[in-house]
């Protein structure tokens, strides 16, 4: 079941994808990119902070955010999150949208779950780690693909509607963690 809930991380968290191979369509940008890719997999998830290391972020138009961890064999697949940062004040949104998929080969993936956050998720002014969660999934898989569209054009109550914040008025997807069968 798709759901988008509020995150209290623990430190580390304990999930299969810890130190998986991860390749992405787009690296994040240079002045966001925590450890580079691998940090989407090493288990540690930033705060509310976005200047927190663990963040990395991504802000450009064309393109959603899309990255693959290889598991580096077949196994159970119970859960996928991404760890994301709402912080509009500082013109970073939940993405529009998450999409999780699956592939046994790398080749051919299904996807196994959608999390579209509320209208009120997007409203929040104060910041705070969200955890988007596909759960109660039944699959085996080897490759995990999550694809994340960001929020795009921000807000007519935004500070930075309409391109008075120099990022000719779009938000930024920030996203620190990949968790497969979060325990």
């Amino acid at each position: 079941m798709p759901d988008t809930i509020p995150s209290k991380p623990p430190e580390e968290p304990i999930h299969a994808a810890i130190g998986a191979a991860v390749t992405a369509g787009t690296p994040p940008n240079s002045e966001y990119s925590a450890n580079g890719l691998p940090s989407l997999t090493d288990g540690k998830m930033g705060s509310d902070d976005h200047f927190d290391p663990e963040w990395m972020g991504w802000w450009y138009m064309d393109k959603p955010f899309e990255a693959t961890i290889d598991l580096g064999k077949s196994q159970p697949i119970r859960s996928v999150a991404v760890h994301a940062l709402m912080a509009s004040e500082s013109w970073i949104f939940l993405p529009k949208e998450v999409v999780f998929e699956v592939s046994r080969d790398g080749e051919n993936f299904r996807e196994v779950g959608k999390v579209q956050p509320t209208k009120d998720d997007f409203e929040n002014e104060v910041p705070e780690t969200r955890m988007l969660l596909a759960n109660d999934l039944r699959e085996v898989a080897r490759f995990v693909r999550v694809r994340a569209e960001r929020y795009g054009e921000l807000p007519d109550w935004h500070l930075g509607y309409g391109g008075a914040d120099g990022y000719e008025g779009q938000a930024w997807l920030f996203l620190d963690e990949i968790l497969v069968n979060v325990r």
